[in-house]
Protein backbone atom coordinates (compact mmCIF):
# COMPACT_ATOMS: atom_id res chain seq x y z
CA UNK A 1 0.00 0.00 0.00
CA UNK A 2 2.71 2.52 0.84
CA UNK A 3 4.50 2.01 -2.64
CA UNK A 4 0.91 2.34 -4.41
CA UNK A 5 0.35 5.77 -2.27
CA UNK A 6 3.90 7.03 -3.03
CA UNK A 7 4.14 5.68 -6.61
CA UNK A 8 0.73 6.00 -7.75
CA UNK A 9 1.04 9.09 -10.00
CA UNK A 10 3.82 8.49 -12.41
CA UNK A 11 3.50 11.91 -13.89
CA UNK A 12 4.65 13.67 -11.31
CA UNK A 13 7.45 10.74 -10.20
CA UNK A 14 5.91 11.40 -6.32
CA UNK A 15 7.67 14.89 -5.80
CA UNK A 16 3.96 15.82 -5.11
CA UNK A 17 4.57 14.41 -1.83
CA UNK A 18 7.56 16.27 -1.05
CA UNK A 19 7.06 17.92 2.27
CA UNK A 20 3.49 16.95 2.77
CA UNK A 21 2.25 14.87 5.81
CA UNK A 22 0.82 11.50 5.44
CA UNK A 23 -2.01 9.77 7.71
CA UNK A 24 -1.89 6.39 8.20
CA UNK A 25 -5.28 5.48 9.49
CA UNK A 26 -4.67 1.87 10.75
CA UNK A 27 -1.40 1.95 11.73
CA UNK A 28 -0.19 -0.36 14.26
CA UNK A 29 1.58 -3.00 14.16
CA UNK A 30 3.47 -0.44 12.14
CA UNK A 31 4.73 -2.21 9.46
CA UNK A 32 3.30 -0.02 6.90
CA UNK A 33 3.93 3.09 8.78
CA UNK A 34 7.55 2.16 8.41
CA UNK A 35 7.68 1.61 5.26
CA UNK A 36 5.68 4.92 4.25
CA UNK A 37 8.31 6.56 6.38
CA UNK A 38 11.17 5.40 4.83
CA UNK A 39 9.74 5.96 1.15
CA UNK A 40 8.46 9.51 1.76
CA UNK A 41 12.22 10.23 3.41
CA UNK A 42 13.79 8.30 0.26
CA UNK A 43 11.52 10.80 -2.06
CA UNK A 44 12.56 13.85 0.12
CA UNK A 45 16.06 12.54 -0.15
CA UNK A 46 16.69 12.53 -3.83
CA UNK A 47 13.83 15.42 -4.25
CA UNK A 48 15.30 19.57 -5.27
CA UNK A 49 13.47 20.68 -2.13
CA UNK A 50 15.60 20.89 0.91
CA UNK A 51 14.88 20.74 4.93
CA UNK A 52 11.69 20.07 4.40
CA UNK A 53 10.22 17.69 6.98
CA UNK A 54 7.05 15.33 6.56
CA UNK A 55 4.84 13.77 8.94
CA UNK A 56 3.33 10.45 9.17
CA UNK A 57 0.08 10.53 11.55
CA UNK A 58 0.49 7.03 12.77
CA UNK A 59 -3.02 6.02 14.14
CA UNK A 60 -4.83 2.81 15.96
CA UNK A 61 -7.56 2.87 18.42
CA UNK A 62 -6.30 0.61 20.70
CA UNK A 63 -3.28 1.42 23.57
CA UNK A 64 -1.18 -1.85 23.22
CA UNK A 65 -1.22 -2.07 19.75
CA UNK A 66 -0.34 1.95 19.44
CA UNK A 67 2.65 0.72 22.27
CA UNK A 68 4.46 -1.52 19.90
CA UNK A 69 3.73 1.19 17.13
CA UNK A 70 5.33 3.53 19.12
CA UNK A 71 8.32 1.04 20.02
CA UNK A 72 8.73 -0.30 16.31
CA UNK A 73 8.86 3.50 15.05
CA UNK A 74 11.33 4.57 17.92
CA UNK A 75 13.37 1.46 16.61
CA UNK A 76 12.84 1.91 12.96
CA UNK A 77 11.67 5.01 11.59
CA UNK A 78 13.80 7.63 13.43
CA UNK A 79 12.63 10.89 13.33
CA UNK A 80 16.26 12.85 12.45
CA UNK A 81 18.45 10.62 10.63
CA UNK A 82 22.42 10.15 11.92
CA UNK A 83 24.73 12.44 9.94
CA UNK A 84 28.52 10.96 9.50
CA UNK A 85 29.84 14.63 10.05
CA UNK A 86 28.71 18.48 11.30
CA UNK A 87 30.16 19.28 7.70
CA UNK A 88 27.43 16.83 5.85
CA UNK A 89 24.00 18.29 4.77
CA UNK A 90 21.40 17.19 7.09
CA UNK A 91 19.04 15.32 5.34
CA UNK A 92 14.97 16.14 5.21
CA UNK A 93 13.75 13.82 8.16
CA UNK A 94 10.23 12.46 8.75
CA UNK A 95 8.63 12.31 11.55
CA UNK A 96 6.42 9.63 12.61
CA UNK A 97 3.98 10.51 15.28
CA UNK A 98 1.33 7.45 16.55
CA UNK A 99 -2.18 8.68 17.70
CA UNK A 100 -3.21 6.55 20.51
CA UNK A 101 -7.01 7.27 19.30
CA UNK A 102 -9.98 6.30 16.94
CA UNK A 103 -9.44 7.29 12.83
CA UNK A 104 -13.36 7.76 12.96
CA UNK A 105 -12.84 10.41 15.06
CA UNK A 106 -10.01 12.31 13.75
CA UNK A 107 -11.52 15.96 12.80
CA UNK A 108 -10.57 16.83 8.75
CA UNK A 109 -10.17 20.39 10.37
CA UNK A 110 -7.75 19.74 12.84
CA UNK A 111 -4.84 22.32 12.48
CA UNK A 112 -2.26 19.02 12.66
CA UNK A 113 -3.72 18.01 9.45
CA UNK A 114 -3.27 21.17 7.43
CA UNK A 115 -0.76 19.81 5.32
CA UNK A 116 -2.18 16.27 5.03
CA UNK A 117 -2.16 15.42 1.07
CA UNK A 118 -2.89 11.62 1.45
CA UNK A 119 -3.98 9.08 3.40
CA UNK A 120 -2.64 5.88 3.59
CA UNK A 121 -6.10 3.43 4.57
CA UNK A 122 -5.61 -0.42 5.03
CA UNK A 123 -8.21 -1.34 7.22
CA UNK A 124 -8.29 -4.54 9.25
CA UNK A 125 -9.11 -7.61 7.23
CA UNK A 126 -10.92 -10.75 8.05
CA UNK A 127 -8.30 -13.17 7.64
CA UNK A 128 -10.78 -15.98 6.46
CA UNK A 129 -8.47 -16.09 3.27
CA UNK A 130 -5.22 -17.22 5.31
CA UNK A 131 -4.66 -20.35 5.68
CA UNK A 132 -2.36 -20.96 9.16
CA UNK A 133 -3.47 -18.18 11.26
CA UNK A 134 -1.02 -18.04 13.98
CA UNK A 135 -3.53 -17.17 16.53
CA UNK A 136 -6.05 -18.80 16.15
CA UNK A 137 -3.91 -22.33 15.97
CA UNK A 138 -2.63 -20.57 19.38
CA UNK A 139 -6.08 -20.22 20.51
CA UNK A 140 -7.00 -23.76 19.02
CA UNK A 141 -3.92 -25.42 20.97
CA UNK A 142 -5.02 -23.32 24.36
CA UNK A 143 -8.64 -24.31 23.60
CA UNK A 144 -9.09 -27.83 21.42
CA UNK A 145 -12.40 -28.01 21.73
CA UNK A 146 -13.37 -24.07 20.47
CA UNK A 147 -14.86 -23.54 17.41
CA UNK A 148 -16.37 -20.55 16.60
CA UNK A 149 -20.23 -20.74 15.35
CA UNK A 150 -21.52 -19.48 12.32
CA UNK A 151 -23.50 -16.56 13.87
CA UNK A 152 -19.92 -15.39 15.60
CA UNK A 153 -18.25 -15.34 12.80
CA UNK A 154 -21.82 -14.03 10.71
CA UNK A 155 -20.66 -10.99 13.62
CA UNK A 156 -17.96 -10.43 13.45
CA UNK A 157 -17.56 -9.98 9.88
CA UNK A 158 -20.82 -7.85 9.84
CA UNK A 159 -18.63 -5.67 12.07
CA UNK A 160 -15.52 -5.62 10.42
CA UNK A 161 -17.22 -4.70 7.22
CA UNK A 162 -19.04 -2.09 9.02
CA UNK A 163 -15.89 -0.30 10.18
CA UNK A 164 -14.09 -0.39 6.88
CA UNK A 165 -16.83 1.35 4.94
CA UNK A 166 -17.21 3.43 7.98
CA UNK A 167 -13.28 4.10 7.51
CA UNK A 168 -13.63 4.62 4.05
CA UNK A 169 -16.67 7.14 4.16
CA UNK A 170 -14.32 9.46 6.69
CA UNK A 171 -11.24 8.99 4.41
CA UNK A 172 -13.29 10.62 1.93
CA UNK A 173 -14.49 13.58 4.05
Amino acid sequence: PAMALIHGNDNTNGTEMDGYDVIDACAAPGNKTCHLAALLQQRSSSSSHTNQTSTVFACDRDQKRCELLQRRMTLLAPSTPPTKSKKQKQEPTVHVEPIHGDFLKLSPTDERFTNVRALLLDPSCSGSGIINQPDRLIHNAVTPNAVDDEETVKDRLTKLSNFQCLALKHAMS
